[in-house]
């Protein structure tokens, strides 16, 4: 199956978008930037990749540009909870060379590398996450960027991630 490619837009011109996942999904899609989702209120399969397993709430996953993946949520009296997860999509040149650089950035640099296998997080790491990519839905300007580093070193300090797709994967 050909996946397809999907346009994010960046309504306020920043170089990170958060919103609240509101849809059924199921759509065999990639895109050049990165994303981060966080389902809060709801169950199915994802497919990231060669990867295919069942999530639950409070599963956390990180996955690098023009990866194909998928989220097929179950529904619970044929609905969904209206706010059932968060969606984060970031270009990499959003945090700039420069920044990425710096010896400070080297977690970052290797969770970016990693997530090019998806990279799954710990439900203890979700919850760590949940009020700061809240916040980002909400947020902008500065704030927004705290929040988006607040989540960053809470992924880079987790100590049970987990890679999604096998070792020998392409694209």
């Amino acid at each position: 199956m050909v996946a397809e490619l999907e346009q994010i837009s960046y309504d306020d011109g920043g170089g990170f978008t958060a919103d609240y996942i509101t849809d059924t999904g199921g759509l065999w899609h990639f895109h050049p930037e990165f994303e981060l989702v966080l389902n809060i209120k709801s169950n199915g399969t994802r497919i990231i990749g060669d990867s295919v397993e069942l999530f639950d709430q409070d599963d956390m996953v990180l996955i690098a540009s023009s990866i194909p993946h998928s989220w097929n949520y179950y529904k619970n009296d044929k609905s969904l909870p209206e706010k059932h997860g968060i969606m984060v999509h970031f270009k990499q040149s959003s945090l700039g060379d420069g920044l990425l650089s710096q010896h400070e950035m080297r977690c970052v640099r290797e969770l970016l590398t990693l997530a090019e296998r998806g990279i799954g997080f710990s439900v203890e790491d979700a919850k760590k996450a949940e009020k700061h990519l809240v916040q980002m839905v909400s947020n902008n300007g500065i704030n927004k960027m705290i929040d988006f580093f607040n989540v960053l070193r809470i992924m880079c300090d987790s100590e049970k991630r987990v890679l999604l797709c096998s070792e020998n994967y392409k694209q």
